[in-house]
């Protein structure tokens, strides 16, 4: 599981990091860095899988999608297939 964050990356691809959030503290390696975002991916613990499927899909955290874009989405199928 991945999340994309905004800001510079604490370390280089591979890096370890904790996420705090909400109350937990959850063990990550930076997985992508592009120029004002980067992203993590979560440890695969099974200890932690329930608490981030609650943290994800609750609250403020929600990945529910408020718009959609057509543009955007069409330009990051091109980029994908361009790569």
């Amino acid at each position: 599981m991945a999340a994309s964050l905004t800001g510079t990356a604490p370390g280089d691809i591979g890096s370890p990091v904790t996420i705090s959030i909400a109350g937990l503290s959850l063990p990550a390696k930076v997985a992508r860095i592009k120029a004002d975002e980067f992203a993590v991916s979560f440890e695969g613990s099974a200890a932690l899988k329930p608490d981030l499927i609650r943290l994800i899909y609750s609250g403020r955290y929600s990945a529910q999608v408020s718009a959609v874009r057509p543009t955007q989405v069409v330009g990051a199928i091109l980029s994908r297939l361009t790569r």
